[in-house]
């Protein structure tokens, strides 16, 4: 084990490339919901495309037109083992005001040939295996596409934890198997216990240097936690299901002039592109796959799982009219890492990149023929308001009995140490990289420990940093320091957004299997440019985990209080 030095390495980004990273001079569809296009050289000399013949743009994408496509479910909660294939696939984007395509399909990299993936669907102790099967072959540089799968939120041995180097990793110690980086025509079976809170999690890819492409290219799915039978849970188990319980994935994608994602597709386009400065900000917004859809609702309660699964663009959730004024019937019943103590209700929701909510919306006021819309009004450029659009049918949804109360835990408390890290990145302008307390990743590499079964206490600070960031701590659920009770974030949390310039602190138990674990920022773009470290669980009463003094004073002094967004 070691624990490195950091080193900064600074270079300039051009006036050009800085204006495509902040969204100007975009497509040939930009502005408001987006659409099909940026600027005609792209930012890969190596785009997707030929998989599925594409030859054509859509030059008006129409809105509304196609129904909300539903991933489909592998079911675990029963156990067992499910296989997920990953391959080359053609999905239909954006269609004309009839409902056809247009222009040319997109070529996804998708899990069982839909974007997004299946969603898994376990039970709270019930474990479940899945064989991830790579079959994406290579890439348009007759480069192998390889690839690794994070299961985010789970509480999961290191060997299946998605280490974004596997094969790199000599240390025995760390719990890492080479397997787990699946070369094509390989698999890899991942073991998932559900030892933890019912929650909303997703599962991504999690290759270094690969992790932007491969999310933007289609490597995400939803992976939910359900209750199991103790009695904590009897006030959640009749929470809209079924067809009234639907995950909604937000991602934002810019495209090339025969409809594909525009996006660096090695690492040295993505280091050229800037992108790596503040992140990659699409054109257009998608809705599980497909621009602007709508859903039919019938009148009654529905409970969403909303993922951020943008690179790095904000969001700002609110119900509206056609004219944009706001319908307030939007509830909170979760976080990330469990539900919460008591419906809430919200008039907006905010979420960072790799953020997860879990909310109810009632639309039993609203007769038939109602149209609303779900919208973002978080600024940021380019700006994306439309996100999809809910229509009132008739009939009326299965009646559930939508309690007031949830479930309440106790948050960890009395952390037996404290720290601190300094978010840096790029200065006057450079690009990348991005570091940890002026450490750049190594996948071999040990920057800290942490005694097993201990609460700990961690600072994150972007005071060097005019860029926010959504820091990402894998194996644990932790909760946020400072938060009003029964605000947004009063919840078990897996990601805490660190404003520009600003500071916040989290504090976690720290249970698991002895080994190495990740943290980093969830901008995927800054994550890709060495914004990730790796902490270690240590065990004196294991051998090949002993804790070694001067990695458990790794970053220590932290403890400051970081209030709420």
């Amino acid at each position: 084990m070691k624990l490195v030095a950091g080193i900064l390495l600074l270079s300039f980004v051009t006036e050009a490339a800085h204006a495509r990273l902040l969204g100007r001079g975009g497509g040939h569809h930009g502005g408001g919901g987006g659409g099909g296009g940026t600027t005609g050289d792209g930012y890969s000399e190596f785009p997707p495309g030929d998989h599925c013949n594409a030859a054509s743009s859509c030059s008006s994408p129409a809105q509304y037109v196609v129904p909300l496509p539903i991933p489909s479910v592998i079911d675990g909660t029963g156990g067992g083992i499910a296989t997920i294939t990953s391959s080359k696939a053609c999905q239909q984007v954006f269609h004309n005001s009839w409902g056809g395509p247009c222009g040319s399909p997109a070529e996804v990299w998708a899990y069982n040939s839909e974007w997004p993936g299946p969603t898994v669907v376990t039970k709270k102790g019930t474990p479940f295996n899945i064989k991830h099967v790579n079959n994406l072959g290579q890439d348009y540089e007759n480069h192998d596409i390889s690839i690794t799968t994070h299961h985010h939120g789970l509480h999961i041995q290191p060997a299946f934890d998605g280490h974004p180097q596997p094969d790199y990793v000599t240390d025995s110690s760390f719990g890492i198997d080479k397997d787990g980086m699946i070369y094509p025509g390989n698999d890899y079976t991942y073991e998932t216990t559900n030892d933890q809170e019912p929650g909303t999690h997703w599962y991504h890819d999690h290759k270094m240097h690969d992790t932007g492409r491969n999310v933007i290219m289609g490597l995400a799915g939803f992976f939910l936690i359900k209750p199991n039978e103790d009695s904590l849970y009897n006030n959640v188990q009749n929470l809209p299901s079924g067809d009234y319980e639907v995950g909604l994935a937000f991602q934002d994608r810019s495209f090339t002039a025969t409809n594909q994602f525009d996006y660096p597709m090695n690492w040295d386009e993505l280091k050229a592109s800037g992108l790596v400065n503040g992140g990659y900000f699409g054109d257009t917004m998608l809705v599980n796959g497909v621009h602007a859809p709508y859903m039919n609702v019938k009148r009654g309660w529905y409970r969403f799982r909303v993922l951020n699964g943008c690179d790095a663009r904000q969001l700002r959730l609110e119900v509206q009219t056609s004219g944009g004024s706001r319908r307030d019937i939007m509830y909170q019943v979760g976080t990330e890492g469990g539900h919460i103590a008591t419906r809430t209700h919200r008039s907006s929701i905010y979420m960072a990149p790799g953020e997860r909510y879990d909310i109810l919306i009632d639309f039993s006021s609203y007769s038939t023929g109602t149209k609303l819309y779900l919208r973002n009004t978080w600024s940021q450029s380019p700006s994306l308001p439309d996100m999809m659009q809910f229509r009132v049918v008739s009939g009326t949804a299965t009646s559930f009995n939508v309690p007031n109360s949830l479930v309440s835990y106790s948050w960890p408390t009395n952390p037996t140490v404290g720290r601190s890290f300094s978010l840096q990145g790029p200065m006057n302008g450079g690009s990348g990289p991005w570091t940890i307390g002026g450490i750049m990743y190594d996948p071999d590499a040990a920057n800290l420990q942490v005694r097993r079964h201990t609460t700990e206490r961690w600072t994150f600070s972007a005071m060097m940093s005019n860029h926010p960031h959504p820091m990402h701590l894998h194996l644990v659920q932790f909760h946020i320091d400072g938060v009003n009770t029964g605000s947004l974030e009063d919840g078990w949390k897996d990601i805490v957004m660190v404003p520009a310039n600003g500071q916040r602190s989290i504090t976690a138990h720290f249970d698991g299997e002895p080994g190495i674990y990740m943290f980093h920022c969830h901008n995927l773009e800054h994550e890709d440019y060495d914004m990730m470290l790796q902490y270690e669980i240590c065990d004196d009463s294991d051998p090949e985990h002993l804790c070694d003094p001067a990695l458990l004073g790794a970053f220590n002094g932290g403890g400051g209080m970081g209030g709420g967004m």
